[in-house]
């Protein structure tokens, strides 16, 4: 609603200037006046003005540095810049920056003062119409939108189910092709490795049969030995990883003194190690630690991790495996197998603990490998409410980490 009478401010630094201006408009405009810019600013803080007209020339502060500080404050106020001199550089500035009505030459003319202050001031109010409408018309928006959002909660709701049902089923079945797949792999290593060792037995038996002396004899019997066992280890692998996977029934824990689990691992494969011309090294396996966990588990893991230190590190060079036990976080055991062997690529590490991936390393005496025992070790570490993790690079060996919870009791 238009107001009866504008506020017009009046800053010049000449007060008779000041006088004749009040003296002209005040029975149309409710008028205002300053003799500085700073001054002028304190006016605007106390009364609403509509318009304000200055004076480029003053000495505290110029006309344009008034305007600028107003188009900050008060954007809303028309502005009229007062200029007695020719400064176009003045002009093109309080235009380009403070958004000036106009600007008018000192002395003014009545007539062109009192057109410029009406069009000055209905453009304000066409302004302020318009800000009102546009107010109305985003309050009118705003409320369309949350008619039309909440019509579409349901919607929306309904498509989030079937999101979520699509997911899960995605789910299940990416499961069920990995199932399918290491099934395959299971038959796959039973129909092809479990052959090689078998035809190398009924080769080994005729060549037997064929030599009459009794320490060739011996020496093919040991020879028939170790494949036999490397193939009744794989089967025995292949048939833990299907037990593992189908049991459903809840791990007991126990305390169990990982010390001595490891005493005994690391006695088992001294002799082996030394054999490729490898020592394994004991760090802090002193004072017992005992973890919340199964021993049978636990020693078919730290088992799994030592013989892998030896089948892959290099033979007759001097190496060493170690194995460290200590305290991890004050609630928990870190147990370390670290080899000096050919470490693994960053390929290796996104599928070493997958059933069934043949890696870049190789084992360094011909032993055999399966790709099954570290998918076991992960299974086994996470059934145990442990984690496991690999450190390593290429030629640089590997340090394998297992994580378990100390038993409550210590």
């Amino acid at each position: 609603m238009q107001k009866e009478k504008y506020s017009i401010l009046y800053v010049d630094d000449e007060e008779a200037n000041l006088n004749v201006f009040k003296a002209a408009y005040k029975w149309d405009y409710k008028i205002y006046t300053a003799l500085s810019g700073t001054r002028g600013l304190a006016v605007l803080e106390e009364h609403s003005i509509d318009l304000v007209i200055t004076d480029q020339r003053m000495p505290d502060m110029d006309g344009v540095t008034l305007l600028k500080q107003i188009t900050v404050r008060y954007p809303d106020v028309v502005k009229i810049l007062l200029t007695g001199f020719s400064e176009p550089e003045v002009i093109i500035t309080a235009i380009n920056e403070c958004g000036i009505y106009r600007y008018i030459s000192k002395p003014w003319d009545d007539t062109e003062m009192r057109l410029s202050l009406q069009k000055a001031l209905e453009a304000y109010t066409l302004k302020q119409r318009n800000q009102q409408l546009i107010g109305a018309l985003q309050q009118a928006k705003a409320e369309l939108e949350q008619r039309v959002e909440e019509r579409t909660v349901e919607v929306r709701r309904q498509n989030e189910e079937i999101a979520q049902q699509k997911e899960e089923l995605t789910l299940h079945y990416e499961l069920l092709v990995e199932a399918m797949r290491e099934k395959n792999g299971i038959i796959g290593i039973v129909a092809h490795d479990l052959q090689a060792p078998l035809r190398r037995i009924s080769g080994l038996i005729e060549l037997i049969k064929m030599v009459s002396e009794q320490a060739e004899q011996a020496e093919y019997y040991n020879l028939l030995q170790k494949e036999i066992s490397q193939g009744v280890r794989l089967v025995q692998n292949i048939l833990f990883a299907e037990k593992l996977e189908e049991q459903t029934d809840e791990l007991v824990l126990e305390a169990i003194d990982l010390g001595q689990v490891i005493w005994t691992i690391v006695q088992k494969y001294e002799g082996l190690a030394a054999q490729k011309g490898l020592t394994i090294q004991l760090e802090n396996v002193t004072a017992p630690i005992f973890a919340s966990a199964s021993a049978d588990y636990f020693t078919r893991v730290l088992d799994n991790l030592v013989s892998n230190a030896v089948k892959f590190s290099p033979s007759n060079r001097g190496g060493h495996i170690f194995v460290r036990l200590a305290k991890h976080n004050g609630q928990q055991a870190r147990i370390q197998v670290q080899d000096q062997g050919p470490g693994f690529s960053d390929d290796d590490k996104k599928k070493i603990f997958k059933r069934f991936q043949k890696l870049s390393a190789q084992p360094t005496g011909g032993e055999p490998s399966t790709g099954l025992g570290l998918s076991i070790v992960k299974t086994l570490v996470d059934k145990m409410n442990g984690e496991l993790m690999v450190e390593s690079t290429v030629n640089a060996g590997a340090t394998f980490t297992v994580i378990l919870p100390l038993h409550l009791a210590n």
